[in-house]
This record gives structure tokens, sequence and C-alpha cells, in this order.
């Protein structure tokens, strides 16, 4: 009898079918994987957005805002990667170009990161802003092993901007010269955003970055009695606080520009293990008038060398060891570097502000091309009116939008920014030299350039020149912002996302 068999053509014939579904199933596996990472990272995002919505509308609401309050506005661009597939998929290595035709030396001015307006997936925005605020503001630090403080004040100092983080020698490890309740000093292995390898393992690409706000409880020690919040109790090491915001600095400015009976050493601030000041928000407001150089302390920059501190962070935290210092206390001192944390993935944060700055011409009829045009640099007497930039609507009559100043930023895509600097603004309208004095609140005398400059230390990123805005007692007289514009991008870590995820907010300060 024959017996009937599948032969060896067929056989192949059959596995390669098999093999062909096999692929084509394990395609659609990895789509429908994809797909769902990408869905859960969007409502991530979204869950992301929704907190920080929350946040900024309770701190906006709760802002010190009068006019000698201090306001702070720190605006600086940093050119990086997103993520290391970008650095590898880019042929020269430098973030600042797209064409990969410029060098580092000389960038072309059709570049689009040669463009100061520039904000895209290798130009970053690294914003600052930091101000007080009135409410029930909690402690956020606490001594092992609760971690859990019931110290409260009613006023409290706010900074919000990017974090430095550890690279990965440095996780877990304190220097023991210092104590347990501030990490290794600045450029020792906490690292700024932006910062070029080597040494900046968790830091360096946008991708990475962790945007912070750090709250510091401000209240006034009790004459002839104990401190009149707990932070003499609770600190292992260096007896009470007595470190005003004002004074949030490096230790090496000397005596000359910090206040009398205010402690020089700005390090422990920073570390993010104090965030409590014997001070109150009179205290600061009385304390600006004597610093010429306060809203550089309050942000963390020093404009002359350009060496910026920015609050430590740790979003790995272990448990430390060393010889003769009590776990306990280090250990708490580790997880209080998890407290400033507030968004991860951060690759923009924009802060822009809108205000009565100029006279306009209101009287106009809406179709007259001279509606809306600057009469005056000196504010409008009109109650609540808001500078802004006249619109053609699809009628052809003219429209208001509101104007913001701040960094030089394209926000509408029309390929010119339409954000500028007050003072650029003043200068296309002819502005004289003693209004330009008036608007005192301008830190920066220059318009920022297109002019980048290479990281002139292991903590400086490379970056654009900042555009610095502060109000305080030292402004009183000159217009302050009615609104403030928070831009946010988020982008996932992982990479389940192809574009970064932006979200606007817009508020009217009290």
């Amino acid at each position: 009898m024959k017996r009937r068999a599948f032969t060896l053509v067929e056989v192949l014939i059959s596995i390669g079918i098999a093999l062909v579904l096999i692929i084509a199933i394990s395609q659609i596996f990895a789509i429908a994987q994809q797909t769902s990472g990408t869905g859960t990272a969007v409502l991530e995002s979204a869950d992301t957005n929704r907190a920080i919505q929350s946040t900024l509308v309770a701190d906006m609401r709760t802002m010190a805002n009068t006019a000698s309050d201090p306001l702070v506005i720190v605006s600086q661009p940093i050119a990086a990667f997103r993520s290391p597939d970008d650095m590898q998929q880019d042929r020269d290595g430098d973030p600042r170009t797209f064409n990969d035709t410029n060098s580092s030396a000389s960038l072309s001015t059709t570049d689009p990161t040669a463009q100061v307006w520039a904000v895209n997936s290798r130009i970053h925005r690294v914003d600052r802003l930091c101000f007080c605020a009135r409410d029930i503001y909690r402690r956020q630090t606490a001594n092992a092993p609760d971690f859990t403080s019931g110290t409260q004040s009613g006023e409290a100092y706010i900074w919000l901007g990017h974090l430095a983080l550890p690279n990965n020698t440095t996780l877990g490890t304190f220097d023991p010269s210092n104590g347990p309740q501030m990490p290794a000093p600045q450029g020792s292995g906490f690292i700024n955003p932006g910062v070029p390898s080597p040494g900046n393992s968790n830091n360096q690409f946008a991708s990475q970055w962790i945007l912070g706000r750090e709250v510091i409880l401000l209240q006034a020690r009790v004459p002839g009695g104990p401190p009149g919040i707990s932070a003499a109790k609770e600190m292992a090491y260096g007896g009470p606080s007595q470190l005003s915001p004002v004074a949030l600095l490096q230790g090496n400015l000397g005596s000359a520009i910090v206040p009398a009976g205010i402690s020089a050493d700005g390090f422990g601030v920073y570390s993010s293990r104090y965030d409590e000041a014997l001070t109150t928000i009179q205290g600061i407001d009385s304390s600006i008038g004597q610093i010429p150089l306060w809203w550089a302390m309050m942000s963390g920059l020093r404009p002359l060398t350009f060496f910026d501190v920015r609050y430590y962070a740790n979003p790995f935290p272990q448990k430390p060891t060393a010889a003769g210092n009590p776990p306990a206390q280090w250990m708490s001192a580790a997880v209080a570097q998890t407290y400033p944390i507030f968004v991860r993935g951060c690759t923009q944060f924009i802060v822009e502000y809108a205000g009565n700055f100029v006279t306009q011409d209101l009287n106009a009829a809406p179709n007259n091309n001279n509606f809306g045009r600057v009469i005056s640099l000196q504010p409008d007497s009109i109650t609540g009116k808001i500078d802004f930039i006249p619109v053609k609507d699809a009628n052809g009559n003219w429209t208001r939008r509101i104007r913001w100043y701040g960094y030089p930023r394209d926000s509408q895509g029309t390929g010119t920014p339409d954000v500028i600097p007050l003072s650029l603004f003043e200068a296309n309208n002819n502005a004289t030299a003693a209004q330009k004095a008036n608007w005192s609140f301008e830190r920066t005398t220059t318009i920022p350039s297109n002019k980048w400059t290479p990281p002139s230390s292991s903590s400086s990123p490379y970056h654009g020149d900042p555009y610095v805005c502060a109000w305080g007692a030292d402004t009183i007289g000159v217009p302050r912002p009615k609104m403030i514009r928070i831009t946010i991008a988020i982008d996932d870590p992982s990479g389940r996302l192809n574009a970064e995820q932006t979200y606007e907010y817009v508020f009217t300060l009290p």
C-alpha cells in the first residue's frame, strides 16, 4: 500500500505561510501595544495637566501682589537634545543646528535654532517664576521615621523652575563634611539641566528635566523667645535657620549684600532641606531696598558670572550611609530632595506677562488703521485696560489680542516674534531715554541677542542671554503685570510620544 504524505515543497510552503502569519500577528500585537502605550502616555500627560492647573491656580490666587511685594521672572533658552536617540541621529552633535551644516562657532541666521525667538524640540525655555504668597502652607520636609511635620505658616516664598539633578555617581551620597542637611556642593554631582556630558547622567536631555516647585514657609522669630517655627528643633546640624529667601545665594558672595542677621550660607536652602525661613513677606520687602541684586538672589541667577544655582532634587532617593552619622537624619535629608519635584519630563517652562504699560488709540473707528496705535509710552488711564495687538477679523474690522511681554517668542507661528521685551517694544515706538528709564523692573539692559555662549564650567549649560523682569520695593510707582501666561511642555522619557504635549495657562493676578 502507498502511504500519502506531505512533500518537502509542501512542508516548506506551509512553514513559510506559518512564519508570515506569526510575523503579521506579532506586528499587530506590537502596533496594539504601541497604540496602548501612546494612549496611556497621553492620559498620564492629561492627568499631570490637571494637577499642574490646580496647583498654579492656587498659587496665582494667593500671590502677594502689592506695590512692594517681590515678583521675579527669569527667561532663558537652553539648547539640548530631546533624548539619547535624538543625539545619536544628529550628524554634527550640536543641538543648536537642525541642518547640520553649521559649526558651533558660527550659526546661520536662517537656522531655526539661531533665531532668538525659536522654541522647538532643540531649543527649550527654562524660565523661573518667584513670588511670595499668603495662604495656609505646611512644611514639605520632616525628620525620619514618619517624614511628616505639623509646622505651618500663613506666608510662603514660592520658586518655580527647573531643578538640578544628581549624576549617577552622586545618587544616594552626601558630603559628610557638610552634614546630612545638604548634599555635595554645586558642581560635585548635582548638575543643572542641559549641561553636556561628561558627568551629566540624569539631566542632560530635555525629556529628563524636572520642573520644581519649592515652597519656603515664612514666619518671624518670636522676640525674646524660641524660634517662631520649628526649624531649630528639626535640624540636626547648624542650629536655627535664619536664611531669608532674599539670601538664597551662594556662600561666597560676602557680607556686603547679605542683610544683617542673615547667614550667607545659601547651599543649605538650595539643598531642599531647609523649607523654612525666619522672616516674613514684610521683612523681605524691607530687604529689597537694601540689596541691589535681590532679584538674582531670589531666583538663583547671578547675571555677572552666569553662575546658576537651582534647587537640588533627587528623584531616586536611597538610604545614605556614612560612618558616625545618624542614618535617620541622613534619610530625612535624602527624602527632602524629592519634595521640590513638580513636573517630570518638562521640556518647556515659559513665563510671560501682560499689563497696562502704554497708551493706545481706542477712539479710532474699528476699520481705521490707527486703531490700537501707541499714543504714549505711559500707562493708559482706563481702568482694567491691557495692552493689545490690533488684529483684523474676517470682516476687515480691527479686534484686540492681548500683547504679551517677555523673552522673544513666536507664539502664533507666524514666523516673527509677537512676544517681545517691553524695552524692544518701546524702541519700536521711538521711546526716549527718559521713557525707557521708567521701566526699571527690566533688569537686563540689552535685548536678548542671537549669540549663544558655550558652557564656561561643568555647571553652566548652553544658554542664551537671560532676560529678567523683577518688581519689588525698589520699583514702586511703575506698572506691575496684571496677567501671567505660563506655557508648559511635557515629554515622555520612555519615548512613547512622538512629540511633547504643550499646555497653556493664563492667570489674572490679584
